[in-house]
């Protein structure tokens, strides 16, 4: 479940900390984007939840 938390970067360590989860690379990339389309959720929408950049949202869902 993704929490409402602020992320003071978009770093995948980061991302594993505040979610709670375990998870690095490809399946942090898929996590992410099943999750947000479970919740029916934009990218951005996702984004202001993470207090980021939709963009820096969209290149860590791309894997980039």
């Amino acid at each position: 479940m993704i929490q409402n938390v602020a992320y003071t970067n978009s770093s995948y360590d980061t991302l594993r900390r505040n979610l709670g989860r375990n998870l690095g690379g490809e399946s942090m990339r898929v996590f992410m984007k099943q999750r947000r389309e479970e919740l029916g959720l934009t990218q951005q929408e996702a984004a202001d939840r993470a207090s980021m950049t939709r963009a820096n949202y969209a290149h860590i869902e791309r894997g980039r």
